[in-house]
């Protein structure tokens, strides 16, 4: 059997001045090159660390569930010098920031800011899993080996099926903002989120899914969360 390689689940993206705690959470395929656009962003709020799901180093397998890919982000981020002022997430990324900070109001009576970037508290029944995940494998680098594609793609699938068997039933009343695609099912995706928050900030930008944090689209995309980010952390640097 393969020794598993040692990875830091945990990286810093880029470093603030606030001394606050930013963390991004990991899209379906684990990986967090779809936020480096972002990271500059994030970081006139605090320093922005990146979790990194299992399943992309040698030796490893993915997560298969969503409660696991929860601890362990949670486990991740206990390696922070404090709690985490905002969590933020793609995709399945943002069910993952929206479970954590559930549980840290729950566990610790931390509220911590709440990006979802075009996240659904659950998908329709109609998606196609299998383009989903042939997306997300087109969406990383040609030169990326085979052996690191043929991990990239197990785990992305191991994580669209687990999105796909999961519906996010847990409340939080903390703040949110949900920035939706226009070529999504807005009202329905906002609607889902709305039964669940009573502090949830809607956005909806051109385009969809799979662009969102494109180079072309981030100043839109950082726009928003920017002015969310300042709404929320005014001077004080907590919401």
């Amino acid at each position: 059997m393969s020794r598993a390689v040692l990875v830091p689940e945990l990286r810093k993206l880029a470093s603030g001045r606030t001394g606050r705690q930013l963390v991004v959470l990991p899209p379906a395929g684990g990986g967090f090159l779809p936020y480096l656009g972002l990271a500059a962003t994030l970081a006139e709020h605090g320093d922005v660390h990146a979790v990194r799901a299992t399943g992309l180093a040698a030796g490893e397998e993915p997560d298969t569930d969503v409660p696991a890919m929860v601890s362990r982000c949670l486990a991740a981020i206990r390696g922070l010098p404090a709690a985490p002022a905002v969590l933020t997430g793609w995709s399945l990324g943002g069910v993952l920031a929206w479970h954590v900070a559930a549980h840290l109001a729950a566990h610790e009576g931390h509220r911590p800011a709440v990006v979802l970037l075009d996240s659904f508290a659950r998908l329709s029944p109609d998606a196609d899993l299998a383009a989903f995940t042939q997306s997300i494998v087109d969406g990383w680098p040609a030169s990326l080996p085979e052996a690191d594609r043929n991990r990239l793609r197990r785990t992305a699938t191991a994580h669209v099926r687990a999105a796909a068997g999961h519906q996010v039933s847990v409340p939080y009343a903390g703040p949110v903002l949900l920035l939706a695609c226009g070529d999504g099912p807005v009202p329905r995706q906002r609607a889902d989120w709305e039964r669940l928050s009573s502090r949830l900030r809607t956005e909806v930008v051109d385009g969809g899914h799979f662009g969102l944090l494109a180079e072309e689209r981030l100043p839109a995309v950082a726009g928003h969360v920017d002015g969310f980010l300042h709404d929320v952390l005014g001077k004080e640097g907590s919401p």
